[in-house]
């Protein structure tokens, strides 16, 4: 027997029956206006859980959505370019909630509405475009009448460009650039086109050579190069670009290079190149001294401490920043990453690449590898603290461990989701006739601990009927 994550998921978030005012089944001749100053957003890959934490926007233009005579419509929409939608409105009264779907060329939208009274309430949105999912939070949402609505939408234009922390340093200008300029065969406006949906990923990952999974291994350089575009091609390379990744079909990025620009583009990867390969100058690093630093670095990036009741890992900044510049010195000593033992897949492997292949000073190596750590740190102990470590251990706790041919654990499951701090597992499995009792891993009654994550929500739980 197998419990699969999503049906358990499914069941945890479902909950009693909702309490909210029924909204309109019928959205014609209605506004619908979100309003997005405020909100949450977080980000993950195509279709995937948000991965990093969640910030907050300040100030974004409304979302707004004009129904004509019935729920769906087709309209062209200024965004970037602009972008060909087709939009729909789904009702379920039953739940007081609604669906807004917007389709288009590398861009799909779905909003939930949830009615708090009429003609109002809350949204979630999930905004899948270009490789890239946001994930967005804290909106609310009015819905008018309007007898002289048009098939009308109005993407809030600050949401490709918007984030906490955009690594912008004069991208955004050169970014505008290109959107202006009208390209005329149709090579060009293909780049012109990945172009404008690859650099704000550039922005937003801080990766340089970041490539949007659809465009199979082509990065903003390699378009860069083919559309001839000397700034853009610059300031790629100077924040360190990988110059020697190919596209899937073997393309380097110097076999793009076209266009009336060629010859200034050359100069500019071959100089690249030479202060890259330049014999290294600094500080010397021992094989010892390196190896110890990609050990500490291996642990950095797991992110989280299984012995620890918040899984809070703790790394020393300072001490995280030196061992980054030992492992810079050492690879621009012209040592390579297998001299470490590295997996080419791990982060760190992956970050050293990048020095090896990139016009990449020591400062912005420390600098990228710092921000990696943080975002993995975050985003493993929100995956250790909710639901996904408790539901990857259900199967064990549920069924019977001798039958999978494991150790003995007497440990209950409700002990363990308590212990975990997972009132809302807690709930279910109590619910579902799970043993209420604490066993410890010995099978014996224990009692929760007051260090317990969420504690006073946790015991609440404990204590309901069945």
């Amino acid at each position: 027997m197998q419990i699969r994550h999503s049906h358990l998921l499914m069941w945890l978030l479902a909950g009693a029956p909702t309490l909210w005012a029924l909204g309109p089944e019928d959205i014609a001749n209605h506004t619908v206006s979100i309003h997005m100053t405020g909100a949450q957003v977080a980000r993950s890959r195509m279709y995937q859980v948000p991965e990093l934490p969640w910030h907050t926007w300040k100030e974004v233009t409304d979302f707004v959505i004009d129904f004509p005579e019935s729920s769906g419509f087709s309209t062209t929409a200024e965004y970037s370019l602009r972008k060909d939608l087709a939009v729909s409105y789904h009702s379920q009264t039953s739940e007081g909630r609604a669906y807004v779907k917007l389709e288009g060329a590398d861009l799909s939208v779905l909003v939930t509405l949830t009615y708090t009274d009429n003609s109002s309430g809350t949204a979630e949105i999930v905004w899948h475009e270009a490789g890239d999912t946001r994930h967005i939070r804290n909106t609310t949402f009015s819905v008018q009448q309007d007898s002289d609505a048009a098939s009308r939408v109005e993407l809030p234009e600050e949401i490709i460009a918007r984030d906490p922390e955009m690594w912008d340093d004069g991208l955004a200008d050169i970014l505008k650039e290109i959107e202006a300029t009208r390209y005329k065969n149709a090579t060009d406006k293909l780049y012109q086109k990945r172009l404008i949906t690859l650099l704000p990923q550039v922005m937003m990952t801080f990766d340089a050579s970041y490539t949007n999974p659809d465009y199979k291994g082509n990065t903003a350089l390699h378009y860069a190069c083919g559309l001839s575009h000397v700034k853009l091609v610059q300031w790629l390379v100077d924040h360190g670009a990988d110059m020697q990744m190919s596209t899937d079909k073997g393309a380097s990025i110097d076999a793009c290079i076209g266009g009336k620009n060629a010859a200034k583009i050359k100069a500019i990867l071959q100089e690249a190149r030479a202060w890259r390969d330049a014999p290294y100058q600094g500080p010397k690093v021992t094989d010892e001294e390196a190896r110890q630093a990609a050990d500490f670095m291996d642990v950095a990036f797991a992110g989280v401490a299984l012995e620890d009741a918040h899984y809070a890992f703790t790394v020393n900044d300072a001490e995280a920043e030196r061992m980054a510049r030992t492992l810079y010195r050492y690879i621009k000593d012209d040592n390579g990453i297998y001299s470490l033992c590295l997996c080419p897949t791990d982060m760190t492997a992956i970050h050293l690449t990048r020095v090896l292949n990139a016009k990449m000073t020591e400062d912005q190596f420390v600098e990228s590898i710092m921000r990696d750590l943080t975002q993995r740190r975050f985003y493993m102990q929100q995956v250790y603290r909710k639901d996904s470590f408790i539901l990857s251990h259900l199967p064990h706790m549920i069924l019977t461990r001798e039958d999978e041919g494991m150790d003995y654990d007497g440990m209950s499951a409700v002990y363990r989701a308590a212990r975990e701090g997972n009132a809302e597992l807690v709930r279910w499995l109590i619910s579902n006739g799970a043993d209420r009792r604490l066993l410890d891993e010995e099978g014996k009654p224990t009692k929760l601990p007051a260090d317990t994550p969420n504690y006073a929500e946790v015991q609440k739980a404990l204590q309901m009927k069945d």
